[in-house]
């Protein structure tokens, strides 16, 4: 019992350090541009952005990361016609690693945020409890938007539309009060008088690393059936 208590800790160890140490951007993306800063290599942006705009969506701009030289990701921003729904389409690489993933935001008019993804790394569990993620199999944004609709539904949240021409300030708005709540909670302190950098607390650190792993794995090992909404 006591080795498996300790491979279970020495495992957790690692994350925990880089929640720690680990500064982060309340909003990483920079302002939008009309092309990406770094090239489409696999097709998946592209593949994506078709069927977005064929499910409806309208197109806002192209994103960059500014957390710094080590993310060469590029993120295209796009909004539903009914403006319900708010899609970050990613690629790129992220320490010489290949990362590409889709994210549906919807906000709700308590102020919870319901977010559904096709890649665990773009995933971590909010501590606050009101940012709830689900991740899904999918192979088309088509497939991606009717599960996390479906979700959305399940859930009995009311949806609060984005308002029209303003989607990526109220995006950033939602960010912000996010993380005003895990301060609050002691989980997280920032790094500048701006409050635009921020590193888990030492209990934060624990907690996230925790939780994330556990709930991360099962999702995971189920293809996400398990803790399809946290």
């Amino acid at each position: 019992m006591y080795i498996l208590f300790s491979l279970v800790a020495l495992i957790l160890l690692l994350p925990a350090l880089c929640y720690r140490f680990e500064r982060r951007m309340v909003w990483p993306y920079s302002s939008l541009g009309e092309l990406p800063l770094y090239p489409d290599t696999t097709g998946y942006g592209n593949r994506w952005i078709n069927d977005a705009l064929e499910a409806g969506f309208c197109f806002l701009g192209w994103a960059s990361d500014l957390k710094g030289k080590m993310y060469k990701m590029s993120y295209a921003m796009l909004v539903s016609r009914e403006g319900d729904c708010l899609a970050v389409i990613g690629f790129g690489y992220v320490l010489n690693v290949r990362v590409q993933g889709t994210t549906l935001y919807c906000q709700a008019t308590n102020g919870n945020v319901f977010y559904t993804s096709d890649n665990q790394a773009l995933i971590e569990i909010d501590l606050s409890r009101t940012w709830h993620s689900q991740l899904t199999q999918a192979f088309t944004f088509s497939d991606l938007l009717k599960y996390h609709r479906k979700i959305l539904s399940t859930s009995g949240a009311v949806v609060q539309m984005f308002t029209a021409g303003r989607e990526i300030e109220e995006m950033k708005r939602l960010r912000e009060q996010r993380y005003q709540s895990l301060s609050k909670m002691g989980l997280i302190t920032y790094t500048d008088a701006l409050c635009e950098y921020w590193h888990y607390t030492t209990y934060g650190a624990i907690r996230v690393a925790f939780v994330n792993y556990w709930i991360g794995m099962m999702r995971k090992l189920t293809f996400g059936r398990m803790f399809k909404s946290v």
